[in-house]
C-alpha cells in the first residue's frame, strides 16, 4: 500500500445523486415525481453534495407521456428546496429537441431559479460554445435578478475522433472567456461522458491539463456503466485528482437504481475509494453516507421491478453490439419509448425478437454515425443518430415513419459545427432540398439565440398564453409547428390530461393480489401471489434478480479496466509517439473489486435460494403447501431473472426443481448449449449446480 503522509491532497470526494438520469436511462422517464419522491424519503440523511433532479428528458418527455411537466417540476423542487440541486440542459435546446429564442431561454432559467435551482449544467455534444452561450447568458441574467444560481463550465468527453484532450481544453478556455466577458459567476467544471465509453488514460491526461490551467476549480465527473467502464474511468478521475490536488465530485445513484444503462452505484463508488491501494485516496473518503438510503431500498427495488419492461434486458450479444457502437445509456430506451418505433424496426428487420431488432439498430447506427461525421453519443445527437439508423432501416424496406431524414437540421449546421468528416454528398442533398423549399441551406455561421424566431412575447401574443405555457410551446415545437404543445396545454387546461397507460408501473400477475380482499390461509388453495409474497415480494425478487445479473455480467467479462489498443485515444497517443501507460496497479485493484462484487452477488443468491424453505415456513405454509409451492416458486424466480438478463435462469439460477424454468422469455430449454469441460472449469459453483440439476 502506498503511503504519502508528507504530501498534500484535495479534500473529501463529493458524491452527487444523479437520480434524474437513473430514472431516465433505466426507466425511460416513466416514473412520476410522486413515484420518484416515494423512493427518496431519506435523502437528507445521505448528505449527497448535490442532487440532479431536473433537466434532460424531465420536461419534454413528461408531456409526451400525458403528464404535467411544470407541476411535476414544482413538486420535485419543493421537496428539495433545502438541498443543493442542479439540472442538465442541452445548450439552446434546453430540455427540448429544437433551438429556442434567447427570451425563452431567459424565462426558462428564471422560472427554475424561482424554484430554487442552484446549478445549471449546460452542454453541447461537440463542445461548440456558440450553442451554449444563450443559456450561460440566461444564468447571468438570473444572477442579476438576485438568484443564487450558477453555471458550470461543461464539456462532453468520449472515445471519439472529434474529441481530443486539446479540443476539450480549448472549449473550456472559450467558456471561461465568455464567463469573464459577461461577468458570470461559475461553479467549476463538469465532464460529461454520456455513452460510458472513454479511455481511463484520457481522463488522467485531461485532469493533468485542467490542474495546470484551471487550478483550484472543482471537477465533476459524470458517466454511465452501460459499457462496463464506469468504475475504471471513475478510478482514473479519483487518482488523477489526488495526484494533482483537484477537488472532485462524482455523479452516482442509490444502489438499487444503479447500473443497467445508468450511473454507477453510490455504495460501490464509496467502496472503491475507501479500500483503494493508495492511502491518499482512502483519506478522501466521501462525507456522504449512501447507507443512509437503505430504508428507501424496498421502494426503489419495487419501483424498478414495476418498470422492468422499460429497461433494456441484458444479454452479452446485445451489450457487445451496444459497446461496439458506443451507444449512450438511454439510446435503447428511446427505441422502446417512442410509440411504434420498435414495432416498425421489427417489421423492417423481419423479426419478433426485441434483442435482434435492437442489434440491427446498433449496426445501422454504426453506418449512420460515419456518414454524419461521428457526432458524440449524447442527445440530441444520440437521439438523432438512433432515429437516422431507424430511418435508414425503414426506408430500405419502403416503410415511411418520418416526414424527413432526422439528420437534416444537424447536417445543415443548425445544431452547431458539423464535423469535417461528415458526408459531403448528404450535405449537398439537404442543402438543395432546403433551398428549394425556401430555406437558407447549409451554413457554418450559426445564428445566435437572439436571432432565432419565436420569441417569448411572440408566442404569448399569438397564442394568448402565460410565460410557462409559452415555454411549453417553444420546448415542444418542431420548426414552426407547435401543435404538440398546444394539444398538451388544451388537455391540461381542460383537466383532460391523462397519463399514458403504457407508462404506468405494472407488477407481474404473481405480485398482484388475486382479489382485493385476498389474505393467505393455510387451509385454502395456495395462490402464486402467496408464494411470491412468501419469497419477499417485489423488493426481494428485484434484489435477487440484480444479484443474478451481476453473476451473468461477471461470467461474460462485462466489467473492464480500459478500452485498450483499439481506442481512438490509444491511436492518437501512438501518432504522437506515446505508448499507453500500463497502470497495472489500478487494473489489478479494479479486477479485485469486480471479483469481490461478483462473489458477494453469488453468495447472496445462494443464501436466498437456500432460505426458501424457511421463508415458506415463516409465512405459514403447511408441509403439503410447501411441497406444492416449489414449482411455482421456480417459475417466479425464473421470470424475474430472465426479465433482467436473457437466459439467466438457464445459466445462473440455482434450480429448485430439475428442469423447471420460466419459458416466458427464453423459448425451449433445448436452446441452451452445454458448455465444454474448459468452460465448466471457469464457471461458478452456482452455475454448475444449475447445470447439474437441469
Amino acid at each position: 500500500m502506498l503511503s504519502h503522509q508528507d504530501e498534500q491532497y484535495a479534500g473529501p470526494i463529493k458524491l452527487n445523486n444523479t437520480v434524474r438520469d437513473a430514472l431516465q436511462s433505466n426507466m425511460g422517464t416513466n416514473p412520476t415525481s410522486d413515484e420518484m419522491l416515494e423512493m427518496l424519503t431519506c435523502i437528507e440523511d445521505a448528505a449527497y453534495n448535490s442532487n440532479q433532479i431536473g433537466g434532460g428528458t424531465f420536461f419534454n418527455l413528461i408531456m409526451d407521456k400525458g403528464r404535467d411537466a411544470w407541476g411535476e417540476n414544482d413538486q420535485t423542487f419543493k421537496r428539495f428546496e433545502k438541498l443543493a440541486s442542479n439540472i442538465l440542459v442541452r445548450d439552446d435546446f434546453l430540455v427540448g429537441y429544437d433551438r429556442n429564442h434567447q427570451t425563452v431561454i431567459d424565462a426558462f432559467i428564471e422560472e427554475f431559479a424561482e424554484l430554487g435551482l442552484k446549478d445549471v449544467i449546460n452542454f453541447h455534444g461537440l463542445n461548440d460554445v456558440r450553442m451554449q452561450e444563450g443559456t450561460f447568458k440566461a444564468v447571468k441574467k438570473a444572477q442579476e435578478n438576485g438568484h443564487d444560481i450558477h453555471a458550470v463550465k461543461t464539456i462532453c468527453i468520449e472515445d471519439n475522433p472529434n474529441l481530443s484532450v486539446e479540443s476539450c481544453m480549448a472549449s473550456l478556455r472559450q467558456q471561461q472567456s465568455l464567463f469573464d466577458e459577461i461577468g458570470l459567476k461559475d461553479r467549476g467544471i463538469y465532464l460529461k461522458n454520456a455513452n460510458g465509453k472513454v479511455e481511463p488514460e484520457f481522463i488522467r491526461e485531461l485532469f493533468e491539463r485542467i490542474a495546470d490551467e484551471f487550478s483550484g476549480e472543482r471537477v465533476t465527473f459524470h458517466t454511465h456503466n452501460n459499457q462496463g467502464l464506469a468504475y475504471a474511468t471513475s478510478e482514473a478521475a479519483i487518482v488523477a485528482s489526488t495526484d494533482h490536488n483537484i477537488d472532485l465530485a462524482l455523479d452516482v445513484v442509490p444502489h438499487p437504481l444503479a447500473e443497467g444503462t445508468g450511473q454507477q452505484s453510490d455504495v460501490r463508488t464509496k467502496q472503491l475509494i475507501d479500500n483503494h491501494y493508495d492511502e491518499r485516496v482512502q483519506a478522501r473518503s466521501p462525507e456522504a453516507d449512501p447507507e443512509a438510503m437503505r430504508p428507501d431500498y424496498e421502494k426503489m427495488y419495487e419501483t424498478r421491478l414495476a418498470f422492468r419492461d422499460k429497461e433494456t434486458r441484458y444479454s452479452k450479444k446485445l451489450w457487445d453490439a451496444l459497446y461496439d457502437t458506443g451507444m449512450a445509456g438511454g439510446a435503447t430506451s428511446t427505441v422502446k419509448g417512442i410509440p411504434g418505433m420498435l414495432e416498425n424496426v421489427m417489421t423492417a428487420v423481419g423479426t419478433r425478437d426485441e434483442e435482434e431488432a435492437l442489434i440491427a439498430v446498433c449496426r445501422a447506427e454504426e453506418e449512420a454515425s460515419q456518414k454524419l461525421g461521428d457526432p458524440t453519443k449524447v442527445t440530441p445527437y444520440q437521439k438523432m443518430m438512433t432515429e437516422t439508423a431507424v430511418f435508414d432501416l425503414l426506408e430500405a424496406k419502403g416503410i415511411t415513419a418520418y416526414p424527413q431524414n432526422p439528420a437534416k437540421a444537424y447536417m445543415l449546421g443548425a445544431w452547431g459545427a458539423v464535423p469535417a468528416s461528415a458526408s459531403k454528398a448528404m450535405i449537398r442533398q439537404f442543402d438543395g432540398e432546403d433551398k428549394a423549399a425556401g430555406g437558407a441551406g447549409y451554413s457554418n455561421d450559426l445564428l445566435s439565440a437572439d436571432q432565432l424566431g419565436h420569441s417569448l412575447d411572440e408566442i404569448r401574443q399569438k397564442f394568448h398564453v402565460t410565460t410557462r405555457e409559452a415555454i411549453v410551446l417553444s420546448m415542444t415545437k418542431s420548426g414552426d409547428i407547435m401543435m404538440r404543445g398546444a394539444k398538451h396545454l388544451d388537455a391540461l387546461n381542460s383537466a383532460e390530461l391523462k397519463r399514458d397507460p403504457k407508462t404506468m408501473p405494472s407488477l407481474p400477475e404473481y405480485l398482484t393480489p388475486p382479489t382485493p380482499d385476498h389474505s393467505f390461509s393455510p387451509y385454502s388453495s395456495l395462490q402464486k401471489y402467496d408464494i411470491a409474497m412468501a419469497l419477499g415480494g417485489a423488493p426481494a425478487l428485484e434484489e435477487f434478480a440484480q444479484d443474478v445479473l451481476e453473476i451473468e455480467k461477471s461470467v461474460d467479462g462485462f466489467y473492464k479496466t480500459e478500452i485498450g489498443a483499439g481506442s481512438v485515444y490509444a491511436r492518437d497517443r501512438a501518432s504522437r509517439g506515446l505508448a499507453m501507460p500500463e497502470r497495472e496497479e489500478s487494473k489489478q485493484y479494479l479486477r479485485q473489486l469486480y471479483e469481490g462484487w461478483a462473489n458477494d452477488a453469488r453468495e447472496k443468491a445462494k443464501n436466498f435460494t437456500a432460505s426458501i424453505d424457511q421463508k415458506f415456513t415463516d409465512y405459514g405454509f403447511t408441509p403439503s403447501q410447501k411441497l406444492g409451492a416449489v414449482f411455482s416458486a421456480n417459475q417466479v424466480l425464473g421470470d424475474v431473472v430472465d426479465a433482467k438478463a436473457k437466459n439467466a435462469s438457464k445459466r445462473s439460477l440455482p434450480a429448485l426443481q430439475a428442469g423447471q424454468i420460466s419459458m416466458k422469455y427464453n423459448g425451449n430449454a433445448s436452446d441452451l448449449k452445454v458448455p465444454d469441460r474448459r468452460a465448466k472449469a471457469q464457471m461458478s459453483d452456482l452455475q454448475l449446480n444449475t447445470l447439474q440439476n437441469t
